[in-house]
């Protein structure tokens, strides 16, 4: 079989990585399904209750008088009428249920979790000097991982920093994770274009230590992936 040349090549990566893209895209959207890894627990209010009750009871009117018994003389005097137990008003409560993840956050944890996988194996390649495997499965994997990011993320995180509800920590970890994983793309994106381009681009966008900085962009990666893992299940677990 004659080797694919380099545009052919290019062409079915691009082709390969929109089709598979659009798959995960409509994925990682999906917060109307249940999830598959476990149950999220939430807290509820429910209004306030009222507790049970007895009608007020009359006693006005005396009973009539019998010939045959005295009247206690052991008996308090009344003021005519007894009030039964008062209707009593309870707070609202709240309580813990358990209910499925969204499918779209079980779906992308995953999928990012097979991304690792994919980036060692992708830059294994480059240590075999299969450069061209290399090239091929590291633009498929940063265009794939794209689709992801737009379609899940970045509507998240900006959720989530739009909330009050999330304060120290967990705020600092989101930006953190925004903003690494942008520096990332960005970096990512920049040396798939090298691999393709690298003959016709002009010397002042070639970097010079090319191997540190896919090194670098590799690892980085990679924590922001455990990152990402970490604030999953911070989130939902």
């Amino acid at each position: 079989m004659p080797k694919l040349s380099k545009p052919i090549q290019g062409i079915i990566v691009l082709v390969l990585a929109c089709l598979v893209g659009s798959v995960v895209f409509t994925m990682v959207r999906n917060n109307d399904d249940e999830g598959f890894l476990g149950l999220v627990e939430m807290e509820t209010s429910a209004g306030p209750s009222l507790a049970p009750t007895e009608e007020p009871v009359d006693v006005t009117q005396e009973p009539a008088p019998n010939a045959t018994e005295e009247p206690l003389a052991t008996a308090e005097p009344s003021d005519g009428t007894s009030i039964g137990p008062t209707e009593t008003s309870i707070g609202p409560t709240t309580e813990k249920i358990k209910v499925p993840t969204p499918f779209g956050a079980d779906f992308n944890i995953v999928f990012q979790w097979f991304m690792a996988l994919a980036l060692l194996f992708g830059a294994s390649f480059a240590v075999r000097k299969d450069f061209t495997s290399h090239r091929n499965t590291m633009t498929f994997l940063v265009l794939l991982n794209w689709f992801s990011i737009v379609g899940r993320m970045t509507p998240n995180v900006q959720g989530y920093l739009d909330a009050t509800e999330p304060a120290g920590f967990e705020k600092i970890a989101i930006m953190i994770h925004a903003i690494g994983a942008t520096l990332v793309m960005i970096s990512a994106t920049y040396l798939i274009i090298r691999m393709w381009f690298e003959k016709k681009l002009p010397s002042w966008f070639l970097v010079k230590n090319f191997k540190l900085q896919m090194r670098a962009t590799l690892l980085i990666w990679l924590l922001i992936i455990a990152l990402g893992t970490f604030m999953y299940f911070d989130i939902y677990g």
